[in-house]
């Protein structure tokens, strides 16, 4: 029982990490600078998932990361 426990936490954590990996974190972008900012507080090393900016004004995906 407790060997089957394991499996089943191991097989959630894969499914979590491939769901994870499949996301997407959009950031709405009104002035144009929010990926410098984001990359000088080191927020966007070793994300889980990809990171998107989208100019709001032009309603356009200005970046990807």
């Amino acid at each position: 029982m407790k060997l089957r426990n394991q499996l089943l936490i191991v097989a959630l954590m894969v499914v979590h990490g491939a769901a994870l990996a499949a996301s997407t974190l959009q950031v709405g972008d009104q002035r144009g600078n929010a990926r410098a900012v984001m990359e000088a507080a080191g927020v966007l090393n070793d994300l889980p998932y990809s990171c998107s900016g989208m100019n709001l004004r032009t309603q356009r995906q200005c970046w990807n990361h």
